[in-house]
């Protein structure tokens, strides 16, 4: 779906996303490092329904009011960003989000099991889902 014209009559989100320096830079020093990917990301979000009509374009079917962010919308990206880093602000000692990565990093085996099931109980909480062919875990560091 073609969604310019609504791109480019759309403000921009101020939120920012984080550097990836500074992720790499987060990740220093630990000895055990996760990432996780999630399944259909942008598609497990729904967008509040009192700013959906923000998401409306019109094309050859009729309106269209999405539910959720499109991935090709202007401010996708910030707004999912925005919405991991306030579901993992509890947890932000030993996790960092991209977008639709995470990277969940400990110093030792206790911790790091630990953590993993505090991440893995939040998600599934909020019904998250994972992608298992994206799932890396246990990257040991030497």
């Amino acid at each position: 779906m073609n969604i310019r014209r609504l791109n480019k009559i759309t403000l921009p989100d101020i939120y920012s996303l984080p550097l990836q320096n500074n992720l790499i830079a987060a990740l220093k020093n630990y000895s055990f490092i996760n990432i996780v990917d999630y399944t259909s990301f942008f598609y497990q979000f729904l967008v509040h329904p009192s700013d959906r009509y923000k998401l409306a374009i019109i094309n050859h079917r009729g309106q269209k009011i999405f539910n959720i962010a499109p991935i090709n919308y202007r401010n996708s990206s910030l707004y999912i960003q925005r919405l991991i880093d306030r579901i993992l602000r509890p947890h932000r000692l030993y996790i960092r989000a991209y977008v639709n990565n995470l990277m969940i990093f400990s110093f030792i085996l206790k911790d790091y099991l630990a953590h993993l099931d505090n991440i893995f109980s939040a998600l599934a909480d909020l019904d998250i889902i994972l992608s298992p062919k994206k799932l890396f875990l246990g990257y040991f560091i030497i």
